[in-house]
């Protein structure tokens, strides 16, 4: 199976951003 370059691109992006914004709720809630 052939994965679709874009796709690729958007699910790396996608799961950065959610590890991102899991950091920012951390750090936002550990700083209070």
């Amino acid at each position: 199976k052939k994965i679709n370059k874009t796709s690729l691109i958007f699910f790396i992006n996608f799961s950065w951003y959610n590890h991102y914004s899991d950091y920012i709720y951390y750090m936002a809630k550990v700083k209070g």
